[in-house]
């Protein structure tokens, strides 16, 4: 499993788009996330996309609701190929966390966390 995190405009499509001139399609699944891999996630993530909730807290419980939805076909992925995922856990913190959006909230760093 192999996870490409980061900001916006950090390079991470520059390199998954190497990878995958180099990669055989059918040994590895590449996934965004949280447009995950059903139609729940892309149209979670669509609607986040171009008319989310203003509430910043809504927008991370939207994003982890994708990555609970996309979780066992993710697990049952890596256990015949090779996974590479575009963002999966740490985009959340510091697009919810440190981007300031939970913390407006009023929810606790803790909280969060857990």
């Amino acid at each position: 499993m192999i996870v490409f995190e980061g900001l916006d405009r950090a390079g991470k499509s520059t390199q998954l788009d190497m990878l995958t001139q180099v990669v055989e399609p059918a040994s590895a699944d590449l996934v965004h996330m949280p447009s995950g891999s059903t139609p729940f996630t892309r149209g979670v993530y669509s609607l986040l996309e171009h008319e989310g909730p203003v509430s910043g807290l809504a927008r991370q419980l939207a994003h982890l609701a994708c990555h609970a939805e996309t979780h066992d076909t993710l697990v049952a992925a890596a256990e015949v190929k090779a996974l590479v995922l575009d963002r999966w856990w740490w985009s959340t913190v510091a697009y919810g966390w440190y981007g300031g959006a939970v913390q407006r909230a009023g929810l606790s760093e803790a909280d969060f966390a857990d």
